[in-house]
Formats: structure tokens, C-alpha cells, sequence
């Protein structure tokens, strides 16, 4: 359903009425009740009422800080917007007319790389994976190389845990399914702000992408690959067609063998948890589904599925030839910094490391009181724990979650309470609604925040225990840590009153 009200807003050029629901449900012969549900769930669907100014801008965490003390307040009934999937060109806005206006950074289009090996951001990486395919594609039995291959990746079980789950545990567990059709999901919009480096990847690596699926097709048995898009960024689908063009022409991609299809994404920050997406796919309200089971067993449409990030797709072809994963990622620095952009990392990076790559503030009176890592759904990181390294399993021991693998620095100055509320508001709007806590907690949190006696500052702490500990998925179960984290280093009476007189 959503992929057919999409069609029908772009042939139509204009936002979705109730006739034309009508007119979908006849032609459909589905529940008009059921195109209400999909239209009203994706804000890409909705007639904004516009602010007096005409203008909107992004309510998501890194247009929040760049904007600074500027940034539009909800309560006080200013405008915002879902992420527009530019955070490294914060701050992001749109006028009456729908044109969108952000910051001209130099240089944020280009991949930097502190790894020690430049791998995603080296030039001549698309070659390298191409080489890989056609040496892979000459053998006889091209799974049982492949499997064979992976096994001996050293690091890949360390680095590439999903659900307390190996890589190998996940697509083997896909390619063992006694299924007639297996999926590959390239899941290149994390929904979350600053997760930009896998769009950044498909608009310049996107061949590699489409190598990794391939060979990942080959391990699995699947025969269909479906890449993900933020549907606000043109220009990356542009490069994806192209890449499928060229990927067809050079045989990788054939009918009955493998073929891969890209759909746009639908603005909804819960439709970066897995399940959400794959509810997305399938045309449904990206609503959250109760796990188990997991995709592997029961994905698009019920049948076994891989779904990882374009970063994991475009570094598979490097893992098979070196046997070797070193951790690399892509951090996306977003302002305040300034130099933000697409950075390649390995685990011996440290955020002190990556920080300095964003900005002079470590030598500087601008001093950040924290660092940002992995946006609304990772951890605050307070200086005495910047020369951790960036590798996942030295993050959890001191309970850090990386999240999305984005990093921005917290002002000295910046309000914490203005902050906390964004964060609530964040979640308020963005929940899928399929649970209470998600529903209803970030609401009752945000009553707390105005609350100024004593037990509505316990409470408040209660609620984001309680969202924390009850969420359905990890959209609640994440989002509330960053603001627990915050709250021990600072104090709850900081967030309430403003910082201690000197």
C-alpha cells in the first residue's frame, strides 16, 4: 500500500485527500480503513500545516545543535520535520515551496579514512570488489567457497554482532532455511540522525554494494536483493539505478538468478528497526514485530532474510579476498563540528581520535562537554572516555552503545534542558505507537520535565527505567539510555534549573 500512495502522490503531484483514499480502496478492493492506517503512519503522506514563516525545520538531533539556542521549540509551536537525511550539512530547513536549504560545507563529500588501510573510502575499491566477484563466479560451487571464505574471517565474529548474534550464525541460519525463495535487504536508511554513511556509500561506492549482495546471493540462495533509500535524497537513487544498470549489462544481475530492486523509504525514524522495515517493504505500516521470530527465519513476507547495512554489503568482497575484518566504519561528524563528513574508521581509532578529525576544539576555549555517539539511540560520552578505542565490544564493557556509528560534540553552552526535551519530542513523534511504553512514555516524561517539584524529577527518572526496560523493540529500549547517561554525570536538578550558580 505505501508504495502504491506513493506513486499515486508523485503522478498526482500533491498530498493525499480522503477522495482519493476512496478511490485507492475501491480500485484496491482493500478496507479504506486500511489505506487510512498506511497514509496516516508516514509523514511523507501528510499535509504539514505550515508556521506563519512559511518555513520548517528539522527537529532531529544534529539540526538541533547546529541551530544551537535558534532551534524551533514544538512546545512553543514551532515547526519541525523528520530527519531530511543531510545531518552533515546541518542545519536543515524547508521553505512553503518544498525547496530544501542547508549549510554548503566544503568537503563533507569526501571520504576521509584514520583507519591505518583506507578500505570504503579508497578509490580503488569498486574495482577491487569487482575483481573479487569474477574470481568467486569462476568456481564450480560458489556457496560452499563462500562459506568456506567467511569462516576463516578473523575479527568478523568480533565486530559484526547483531542480537547477540554472529554474522555467519545469521546468514548461515538463511542459507540452511528449507525455503523455496530467500531475500536480501540492503537497509541503507537507518532512520536515525547522522546515519548518513550508508547513503554516502551507495551515492559513491554503490557498484561494491551491489558486488557484497551479489556474492551474498551466492552464500544464501536468495534470488531477490531490495535496497533501501531515505526517499528525501534523489540523487542517491540516481546512483543506484545507474550501478543496477551496469551490474545488469556485466551479468552480475540476471533474471531467475538474482535481480535487486530499490524502494524509497518513508520518513519514519522507527523504520530504521529491522522489522519496521520489512513491514515498510511489504507495503504495510512500519510498525515494530514481535521477535521471535527473527528475519532470518521469517523476513519479507515470511521468508528468510538477510538485512544489513550497505556498509556490510560493500566490505563482504574485502573480508572474502583478505580474510581478515579490521572493524571498519563509517562515522558521519555532524556540526557543530567543523569539518563535519564521511569518515572511515577501524577499531584502533579512538573518539579522542575521530574528534580531532572533526575539529580543533581539544586545543581550543570550545571545549565540548560531551561527544554524541550513535545519535538518540547510542551513549553520552564524557571526556574520560575518549581514548576508548571504537571497536563494539570494548564500547559495551563500559556500556556504551555506538548506535548508528555518528558522532557529534555537545556545546559547553548548549541548554540540557532544551536537549532533553528534543529528545522527548524526538521519541513522542517518531514511536511506531504498537506499544504503551514507547506510546505513551516519552509523554508522560515530557509532563514530568514541567513538573517542578521533587517527585516529578523521581518520576521522571522512573519512566525512562520503566520505557527502558518494557519497549517492544530497541527504538524504546535505546533512546532512553543517552538521557539516563546524561542525567548521572550531570544530575537531574541540572536539567531541571540550568547549571549550579559558580
Amino acid at each position: 500500500m505505501a508504495h502504491r500512495l506513493r506513486q499515486f502522490q508523485r503522478r498526482h503531484g500533491r498530498y493525499l485527500r480522503e477522495g482519493d483514499l476512496s478511490e485507492l480502496a475501491q480500485d484496491s478492493k482493500a478496507p479504506l480503513s486500511a489505506w487510512r492506517s498506511v497514509a496516516g503512519f508516514f509523514e511523507e503522506f501528510r499535509e504539514p500545516t505550515l508556521p506563519a514563516t512559511g518555513d520548517r525545520s528539522c527537529g532531529d538531533l544534529a539540526c538541533m545543535l547546529a541551530l544551537g539556542k535558534e532551534a524551533p521549540n514544538p512546545a512553543d509551536g514551532g515547526e519541525v520535520l523528520a530527519c531530511l537525511g543531510r545531518c552533515h550539512h546541518a542545519p536543515v530547513r524547508v521553505d512553503r515551496h518544498g525547496e530544501l536549504h542547508f549549510r554548503d560545507t566544503p568537503n563533507t563529500v569526501i571520504g576521509r579514512c584514520l583507519a591505518p588501510e583506507s578500505r570504503l573510502t579508497r578509490p580503488s575499491w569498486e574495482k577491487e570488489t569487482d575483481a573479487c566477484v569474477a574470481i568467486l563466479g569462476r568456481e564450480k560451487n560458489r556457496a560452499a567457497a563462500i562459506r568456506k571464505r567467511l569462516k576463516a574471517v578473523a575479527g568478523l565474529d568480533r565486530h559484526r554482532k547483531k542480537r547477540g548474534r554472529t554474522l555467519t550464525e545469521r546468514w548461515f541460519e538463511v542459507a540452511d532455511a528449507k525455503a523455496e525463495q530467500r531475500f536480501l535487504v540492503c537497509h541503507a536508511d537507518a532512520g536515525n540522525p547522522g546515519a548518513t554513511g550508508s547513503a554516502w556509500l551507495l551515492q559513491y561506492r554503490a557498484h561494491a554494494v551491489i558486488d557484497g549482495m551479489v556474492l551474498a546471493s551466492w552464500l544464501t540462495g536468495a534470488k531477490e536483493g531490495v535496497i533501501c533509500v531515505h526517499h528525501d535524497l534523489p540523487e542517491v537513487f540516481t546512483a543506484v539505478e545507474e550501478a543496477l544498470s551496469d551490474a545488469i549489462a556485466a551479468g552480475k544481475l540476471r533474471e531467475g538468478q538474482f535481480e535487486i530492486s530499490v524502494i524509497a523509504t518513508f520518513g519514519s525514524h522507527v523504520g530504521g528497526e529491522e522489522t519496521a522495515l520489512l513491514n515498510a517493504i511489504e507495503g504495510k505500516r512500519g510498525e515494530v514485530r514481535i521477535r521471535p521470530p527473527e528475519p532470518e527465519t521469517s523476513g519479507v513476507f515470511g521468508l528468510p532474510t538477510v538485512i544489513e547495512t550497505a556498509e556490510t554489503f560493500a566490505l563482504l568482497p574485502g573480508w572474502l579476498a583478505s580474510e581478515e575484518d579490521m572493524g571498519h566504519r563509517l562515522v558521519t561528524l555532524t556540526p557543530p563540528f567543523s569539518r563535519p563528513g564521511v569518515v572511515e574508521i577501524d577499531a584502533s581509532v579512538s573518539l579522542r581520535g575521530v574528534s580531532r578529525e572533526g575539529t580543533s576544539f581539544l586545543k581550543t576555549k570550545n571545549y565540548p562537554r560531551a561527544l554524541l555517539l550513535g545519535g538518540p539511540f547510542g551513549s553520552v560520552v564524557f571526556s574520560e572516555d575518549w581514548d576508548l578505542r571504537l571497536d563494539a565490544e570494548i564500547l559495551a564493557e563500559r556500556d556504551f552503545s555506538p548506535g548508528h556509528w555518528g558522532l557529534a560534540p555537545l556545546p559547553m553552552e548548549a541548554d540540557l534542558s532544551v536537549l532533553v526535551r528534543g529528545w522527548l519530542e524526538f521519541a513522542a513523534r517518531e514511536n511506531c505507537g504498537k506499544c504503551a511504553p514507547c506510546r505513551l512514555g516519552p509523554l508522560a516524561a515530557l509532563e514530568m520535565l514541567d513538573s517542578h517539584d521533587l517527585r516529578g524529577r523521581h518520576r521522571f527518572r522512573e519512566i525512562l527505567e520503566t520505557i527502558a526496560e518494557t519497549s517492544l523493540c530497541g527504538f524504546g529500549r535505546d533512546f532512553p539510555r543517552p538521557l539516563r547517561q546524561l542525567i548521572e554525570k550531570v544530575g537531574i536538578d541540572w536539567i531541571y534549573d540550568g547549571p549550579p550558580a559558580d
